[in-house]
């Protein structure tokens, strides 16, 4: 849904992007307990307002959403405006290790960068998974603390399903050959 010239339009949105967010199994139970209790008979939106029409955003947020605020304690504002909601969800995935490409996916960003830019402050310091990383890869087994897999790897029998990293010499091209000019 946005808004266009005054009026709810259901469609697409910013830039006609769809996207693909999962959906933990937590808020799917929620969603089909309020679809159980509020049925959307035919439409294809979930939350509707009395009338059964698209929620006015005015509305929702002076009636619905600030006293909602004021019950939990909290001052309604542009800080805890529905738009923190977004940045909320995205400091979640940050915090649960999610790549900053899924994030800008999830988010709808066309640029990775733009997610970095906004929310770097939240991605946790690598020196110690760096260092780590290191340690592992030049201690014997027994040694290692931990595996630290890096997150590129999908195919089975790779660096993703090995417990260690494995050193490999660097093949050059054309070492042997002498230059020509």
């Amino acid at each position: 849904m946005k808004l266009e010239r005054s009026q709810i339009v259901i469609g697409p949105p910013k830039r006609n992007k769809t996207r693909i967010v999962p959906l933990p199994d937590s808020v799917a139970v929620e969603l089909a307990e309020h679809l159980r209790r509020y049925p959307a008979n035919g439409t294809d939106l979930v939350f509707l307002s009395r009338e059964r029409k698209p929620l006015n955003r005015n509305y929702f947020n002076c009636c619905i959403w600030h006293p909602a605020l004021v019950a939990a304690g909290l001052v309604p504002g542009r800080d805890n405006g529905m738009h923190a909601l977004r940045h909320f969800y995205a400091s979640v995935l940050i915090d649960a290790g999610e790549s900053v490409k899924a994030v800008a996916e999830y988010l709808g960003h066309a640029d990775p960068g733009f997610t970095l830019r906004v929310y770097a402050h939240l991605f946790p310091s690598s020196d110690e998974r760096a260092r780590q990383a290191v340690d592992n890869a030049f201690s014997p087994p027994e040694q290692s603390q931990r595996a630290v897999v890096p997150p590129a790897y999908d195919e089975p029998g790779d660096a993703a399903t090995s417990s260690r990293f494995q050193l490999r010499p660097i093949r050059r091209r054309h070492a042997e050959q002498p230059r020509t000019e």
